[in-house]
């Protein structure tokens, strides 16, 4: 598999956050790292979020609808000129899944 297709492949972000959650189990274990329990956590948690919102079907401003089926296609076609990743996301489900969502 390439780069590429690993990048669009929306259970990368499944597999990135059950790899993030399995590294968050570990350091609980090993209080020499617990600097970084929260770091795992929170990137767990931002992965299997990303691998719940896809895929999505989104209006265009054309009319047309178009399904997104990963979070770097949603992000590179949506994003706002020099919003990042985490902005991008919190916004995302912020709009579109207010049930889990802060609203600041």
């Amino acid at each position: 598999m390439d780069l590429y297709s690993i990048i669009m492949d929306n259970s990368i972000s499944f597999k990135h956050a059950e790899h993030n959650e399995k590294a968050y189990r570990y350091l609980c274990k090993e209080p020499e790292f617990c600097d970084w329990i929260i770091t795992t956590a929170f990137y767990s948690a931002i992965h299997f979020i990303r691998h719940r919102m896809l895929p999505y079907d989104v209006q265009l401003k054309n009319g047309n609808t178009h399904k997104f089926e990963n979070f770097e296609s949603l992000f590179n076609s949506l994003k706002k000129d020099g919003e990042g990743r985490h902005g991008f996301q919190l916004k995302w489900v912020r709009d579109h899944y207010g049930v889990i969502s802060l609203h600041l």
